[in-house]
């Protein structure tokens, strides 16, 4: 394999958090689809569903969203050794990843399915389009907990930090594939996190 990759931690200091009750922009066009994954997605900004510290559990016991994704394009285990936690405002890019493999299953019954062509076409970096962004939501213990107004802010400024043009970035313009970030295993409401 030749080309870049690119890991790129980005941070919004606080000072440049939105007032989210002076907002005057409306939501944007949802567009939903079911039966596809979200690295299946081309042209988009894919999100990783990460762990505070990347990659998750990829080296030991996970195997769920994170961990599978790292799996099969294991260029991203790189971001291991560069990255640090994340803290709340921070975000991780992961841009020109080359998928290797395929695969079936989800957690417990993940397993390899052969080799995956990456036919992806490349930027003018000879990068692979492909721009992952790692946000990583909170865990909920006790469910009803993510209502609480500090948390619902730290969850709209980690998906805020995620979506925010890069700066010098400047193919960015497409849109974002991503699924349920935060609920399953995390305890977040989709109804909450879908109107963030």
């Amino acid at each position: 394999p030749d080309g870049v990759i690119t890991f790129q931690r980005v941070s919004i200091p606080q000072s440049h958090f939105p007032v989210w009750s002076k907002q005057k922009i409306g939501l944007c066009v949802l567009s939903t689809t079911t039966g596809r994954k979200i690295e299946d997605i081309n042209y988009v900004l894919q999100v990783d569903f990460a762990s505070k510290y990347i990659g998750g559990g990829v080296l030991s016991s996970g195997c769920v969203q994170e961990e599978i994704r790292f799996t099969i394009c294991p260029e991203m285990l790189v971001s291991l050794l560069v990255c640090e936690a994340m803290d709340n405002n921070e975000c991780i890019f992961l841009i020109g990843c080359e998928r290797y493999s395929s695969y079936q299953g989800y957690a417990s019954s993940f397993k390899y399915a052969g080799d995956y062509q990456d036919k992806t076409p490349r930027d003018d970096w000879n990068r692979k389009w492909c721009h992952v962004v790692a946000i990583d939501a909170l865990y909920f213990h006790n469910s009803s907990n993510q209502y609480d107004i500090k948390l619902v802010e730290r969850e709209l400024i980690k998906a805020y930090t995620g979506f925010c043009p890069i700066e010098n970035e400047v193919d960015y313009g497409f849109g974002i594939a991503t699924g349920n970030w935060g609920c399953g295993a995390f305890n977040g409401n989709k109804q909450l996190k879908g109107i963030g």
